[in-house]
């Protein structure tokens, strides 16, 4: 499969408007700057672990893709907050599991449900807990399975540069696509 058929096939999907592949300096770059944020609390919290950004990161080849807010992010969870190997808290997409699980007594902040069985945890083990933020998900693209990762505020607006994207517009933003073929 060549670049050229890849960035091809890649922008013309609806929600992305440009798409650039990544050279290995701009790589380590983006694993600096994701190690800097992955070392900051997220949601007044935790640190977090950005699982898909690295997955996409680990990939032979790495594009950046611009979009902007025609793109259909996937219908599923993206956050986990786990402690070790055990989740107490995750992103529900689902609106009626997630008054559902509201009602069980959950503790339920905008989409984000924080199980009440393992409420201990974040007292016993804060210092254990993360936040992961987890691969979206895409349709193979020319067959190919891609991994792809949404990057912290200052990988974006590093991407976004590269880009040659207007850094205020909030309407835009820029996810990594990895592929192994």
């Amino acid at each position: 499969m060549s670049e050229d058929e890849l960035v091809k096939a890649m922008s013309g999907m609806k929600g992305i408007l440009k798409v650039i592949p990544l050279t290995e300096s701009d790589v380590k770059e983006i694993e600096r700057l994701e190690a800097e944020a992955e070392n900051n609390v997220l949601m007044g919290f935790c640190k977090g672990i950005n699982v898909g950004v690295r997955e996409a990161l680990a990939k032979k080849r790495v594009y950046a893709c611009l979009t902007d807010m025609n793109l259909k992010w996937p219908e599923c969870s993206l956050i986990k907050i786990v402690c070790g190997s055990e989740v107490i808290g995750e992103q529900v997409v689902d609106k009626e599991r997630l008054e559902g699980l509201k009602a069980c007594g959950n503790i339920v902040t905008g989409d984000v449900v924080f199980y009440k069985e393992k409420m201990r945890l974040i007292r016993e083990r804060q210092g254990e807990m993360r936040v992961l933020i987890l691969p979206l998900e895409m349709p193979e693209i020319l067959g190919i399975k891609a991994k792809v990762g949404s990057p912290s505020p200052p990988a974006d607006s590093y991407l976004k540069r590269r880009l040659d994207a207007n850094l205020e517009d909030p309407k835009l933003g820029t996810v990594l696509v990895g592929f192994d073929a």
